[in-house]
């Protein structure tokens, strides 16, 4: 329940990001408007860590990655300055719950390299997370 809990507790903090933009979640039918900016959504996973041994307790861990794709040919200001403001919004020391999951961001969220893909310029933000089970 773990994982579920983690990938939701990312979606909420996205959906109630303002200025909003257009989100893509994994496994969900999402077509983008035309010259319309998005965000694609993606919990990736690590081996889950077992810090101690003869207990319950072990940290899932991961990254949370935003993909902006804006339409291309309009220069790189505009994501460059939204990648920012999620740099910014997803800052190092970050608590997000969900349920009984604590999911701490740990690291200043990194932004990628950028690159064109099917007619977008795209740009990854990693976020860093882990999260105490018990």
């Amino acid at each position: 329940m773990s994982q579920a809990n983690i990938r939701k507790a990312f979606e909420k903090k996205m959906i109630a990001f303002s200025p909003a933009i257009s989100l893509s979640f994994e496994n969900v039918s999402f077509t983008p408007a035309t010259n319309v900016p998005y965000a694609a959504l993606r919990l990736i996973p690590a081996d889950v860590r077992n810090p101690t041994i003869g207990d319950n307790y072990h940290r899932e861990v991961g990254i949370f990655q935003i993909v902006l794709c804006y339409p291309i040919g309009q220069g790189s200001q505009a994501l460059a300055a939204k990648a920012e403001e999620l740099k910014e919004y997803f800052k190092r020391i970050t608590n997000l719950v969900e349920g009984n999951t604590i999911v701490q961001i740990d690291k200043t969220p990194s932004i990628g390299s950028a690159y064109v893909e099917n007619n977008r310029y795209c740009c990854p933000i990693r976020i860093s997370y882990f999260s105490n089970e018990f």
